[in-house]
């Protein structure tokens, strides 16, 4: 529907866990992303990206009063000059392991890096993002995008991975959530949103539900069935949270 192609697609739920998975999977499904797709969009780089390294040191211990708490001086610059801005990072960070800016941070299904575009312009120097259907790599700055998956990265390990809305558009679960597992340290967080078929919404609306984003949502789990996955796959979910907007109705 978001594209008016009004092709059908068929679903099946699954009795003992309640999982949600697409029976009809296309052949092709890279023209279900065209380039029109939001996540695709074109973005500006943050001037906060090409500072001097000496602006960008002292952005960094202004920030860190905001993110991580910080010293005296940094949480006393934070008060003179607040970004309120970065409130939605550090919320997002606060049950991770991430504690400082040293963090080394892979964001999966990045699109085009928008909040690996936020996380350096508060700071972060070391990021990474992976996309299949973006174009080319890019570099901007601290951050750099490729054109892949998750499992066809080698690269030395990350302290956090995130996955914002991707994991329900892979088509092999326990072998993306064990790549995921391979790619982070020892004392890593893997911080995983999705849009959860064990909702209220889901039973509202049924077939009418935005979130079912058929054919690119392959999987949509209910709590129980992300518990056996992460399990399977060498995890323990440590923290969940609720964050659904107006939009899932």
């Amino acid at each position: 529907m978001m594209f008016g192609t009004r092709d059908e697609f068929v679903y099946f739920e699954c009795r003992a866990c309640g999982c949600l998975q697409l029976v009809n999977v296309p052949t092709d499904i890279s023209r279900y992303y065209p380039s029109r797709y939001y996540s695709f969009a074109d973005t500006q780089p943050c001037p906060d990206l090409f500072q001097s390294a000496t602006r960008r040191w002292l952005g960094r211990i202004k920030n860190s009063g905001h993110m991580f708490g910080g010293n005296v001086l940094s949480r006393a610059l934070c008060r003179f000059r607040p970004r309120p801005d970065f409130d939605y990072i550090r919320d997002m960070l606060a049950p991770t392991s991430v504690c400082s800016y040293r963090a080394r941070i892979l964001d999966v299904g990045c699109g085009n890096g928008d909040l690996l575009i936020d996380l350096a312009a508060a700071g972060f120097d070391n990021l990474v993002g992976v996309d299949p259907y973006v174009k080319e790599r890019r570099d901007l700055g601290p951050v750099t995008i490729l054109a892949k998956h998750a499992e066809d990265l080698d690269v030395e390990p990350f302290d956090l991975i995130m996955c914002h809305h991707t994991l329900e558009h892979m088509s092999d679960q326990v072998a993306a959530m064990r790549a995921f597992h391979r790619l982070l340290k020892d004392m890593g967080t893997c911080l995983i949103r999705i849009p959860i078929a064990s909702s209220e919404v889901w039973r509202k609306y049924r077939t009418d539900w935005v979130e079912l984003d058929a054919p690119r949502h392959l999987f949509l789990h209910s709590r129980q069935s992300f518990e056996r996955l992460a399990c399977q796959s060498g995890f323990e979910v440590s923290h969940v949270a609720y964050d659904s907007t107006r939009f899932a109705y």
